[in-house]
Formats: C-alpha cells, sequence, structure tokens
C-alpha cells in the first residue's frame, strides 16, 4: 500500500516539477488523507466528528508529527501503533459554557488520523509531546532509510 501511495506522490510531483523527489514525510502525510474510510465519517453526523489540522515533516533522523489540537487534555488524546499504522485519536467535550452558543465554529466530539509509518520502526523510539494546544509526535527513521549509500556506476 504504501508503495502505490509512494508510486502515485512521485507521479504527481513530478507532473509539477521533474526535479522533485518526493519525501519519506509527504508520502505519509499523503496516507492520513487517504486512509479514513467511508464508514468512518458516514456513520456519525458532522457535528460529531472533527479532523484536527496536521503537518508533517522529515528531518535526516526523524519525521515529526505535529497536530493542533487547542483546549485538549492530554488525557483526552490517544496515540496507538498497530502494525505499521500510527493511530492518532481522542475526544474534545464542549464546555458548559458553550452550550448556549447562537453561533460555533470550533469542533468537538471524537477524531481519529491514520499515518501509514515506513516498515521497521522501532515504536520504542517514538516520543511524544504536549504543550499549549500542539502534539508533536517524533517518529524515528529505520536504519534503512538513514543509510544513504553511493552505489557505483560500472
Amino acid at each position: 500500500m504504501m508503495d502505490a501511495m509512494w508510486g502515485r506522490h512521485m507521479a504527481a510531483s513530478s507532473s509539477l516539477d521533474p526535479q522533485a523527489q518526493p519525501s519519506l514525510a509527504s508520502a505519509i502525510a499523503a496516507s492520513s488523507s487517504s486512509l479514513l474510510s467511508p464508514s468512518d465519517t458516514q456513520s456519525r453526523s458532522s457535528s460529531e466528528v472533527w479532523r484536527p489540522t496536521v503537518d508533517v515533516r522529515e528531518s535526516a533522523q526523524d519525521i515529526m508529527i505535529n497536530a493542533e489540537l487547542p483546549g485538549m487534555k492530554k488525557e483526552n488524546i490517544d496515540i496507538k501503533v498497530r502494525g505499521r499504522f500510527l493511530r492518532l485519536s481522542g475526544q474534545r467535550e464542549r464546555r458548559q459554557d458553550q452550550a448556549d452558543l447562537s453561533h460555533a465554529e470550533r469542533h468537538y466530539g471524537r477524531f481519529q488520523r491514520d499515518f501509514l509509518l515506513p516498515p521497521h520502526i522501532d515504536v520504542t523510539g517514538i516520543k511524544v509531546r504536549f504543550e499549549d494546544g500542539l502534539l508533536e509526535i517524533k517518529v524515528p527513521k529505520p536504519a534503512n532509510f538513514l543509510a544513504k549509500e553511493k552505489i557505483p556506476i560500472h
């Protein structure tokens, strides 16, 4: 599945810029938008489902996933890795003083975001920090992604 998404991303980026190389972070971000199953969104009303905004970036050693979760407590956020999928989920409750609003643009209720990770991730190396409504998930790259060996031309 990752290979297929990587291929689609490569095709999209090469059509825009022939010199562009797809990054691991952009492939992971693309997987996030394609992994939401129709049953997840159709079984609930739109007022009960929301998707926090997420940025995915890549450094030489890590992949960072940053999610904006204003007004949330870390106790209401859940992060799990199952196989090659990292799932970010939780629930933001409406406060009592917001029950009688005439107009509301903020989202409340359950959320879920799934990200397809590269193979061979060391789950014990994942670090998470939550401060001022910003969640940062730092996923170390597997060793085979760090090794940049030059291939000789014969």
